[in-house]
């Protein structure tokens, strides 16, 4: 029996209920079958699912080995720790620049940051060609939302 994924199996449990609870009392439209509160329930029920069945993974499992030995340890892995990191502080500075630089120009370097960092390779033609994608990607997100959806994008303070 493993007691971790009972007890994560038990707080997401709870934590998808009462979060279900919640997106009861979003408005509903009088016309439209699905309301605000459509996506968040499918999430909140998916999650109840894989909760229960992290809950029963915790209870069939056995915690010791073929032998009889207690089950190894899992050591952190040194080299994902500062990726995470360096994730979370780009995402950061993506936040904190988001409202000054608009959406294109921050998600621009949000983008070749992003992809540069994460893979610790900062050679000149990785540079050019995550800027190539970078800019790729914004040009079909700007296609899909400024000119076929007429979904004005956030330009920024400085624009």
């Amino acid at each position: 029996m493993k007691k971790e994924d009972i007890i994560a199996g038990i707080i997401f449990m709870g934590i998808s209920i009462f979060l279900f609870i919640q997106t009861l009392k979003f408005p509903k439209p009088p016309v439209q079958g699905t309301g605000p509160s459509f996506w968040p329930q499918v999430i909140l029920t998916l999650m109840v699912i894989f909760s229960i069945a992290l809950i029963i993974n915790g209870l069939t499992s056995r915690k010791t080995g073929a032998a009889g030995t207690a089950r190894p340890k899992v050591a952190l892995n040194v080299k994902s720790v500062p990726k995470s990191v360096w994730g979370i502080l780009v995402t950061t500075l993506f936040v904190f620049f988001f409202k000054q630089l608009g959406y294109m120009l921050s998600t621009f370097f949000f983008l070749i940051i992003l992809i540069n960092v994460i893979n610790f390779d900062l050679r000149p033609k990785k540079l050019i060609t995550s800027a190539i994608q970078s800019l790729l990607m914004l040009g079909m997100i700007y296609l899909i939302f400024d000119v076929f959806l007429k979904v004005n994008l956030p330009k920024g303070s400085f624009f």
